[in-house]
């Protein structure tokens, strides 16, 4: 069942993968070289805005309830010079140029990236 305190867009199926891991760490396979796919009418601009909601309201609350798997989903780009050398509004700027006129994938998580960050950083 789904955390019922995570209330804005994003989180809740991570945050039941968690838990479902912790209680069957044997009995669960975690998939590395898997694509998924989500079949939406969101824009682009759309998922970048819930990514940043995800990172804004509901990150928070899963790192503070599963701390151990805080780097797993990413904290570590928020807090690091790594992260701020790649992850900042000059860059973000150029993406969004870039995306103009090509419409590639790796533009695309770039954004998506870059919004979930900022919204943690909007946060903390």
């Amino acid at each position: 069942m789904f955390d019922e305190s995570i209330t804005n867009y994003g989180g809740e199926d991570t945050e039941l993968a968690i838990r479902l891991h912790k209680k069957y760490p044997k009995g669960m396979r975690k998939l590395t070289g898997i694509n998924a796919y989500h079949i939406t009418e969101k824009t682009v601009e759309q998922h970048i805005e819930n990514m940043f909601e995800y990172g804004k309201y509901n990150f928070f609350k899963i790192i503070t309830k599963h701390p151990d798997y805080k780097n797993d989903l990413g904290y570590q780009w928020t807090k690091s010079i790594k992260g701020r050398v790649l992850f900042n509004p000059f860059n973000q700027l150029i993406c969004k140029f870039l995306l103009k006129f090509l419409n590639h994938p790796l533009l695309i998580k770039f954004l998506v990236i870059d919004a979930f960050i900022r919204g943690v950083k909007n946060k903390s």
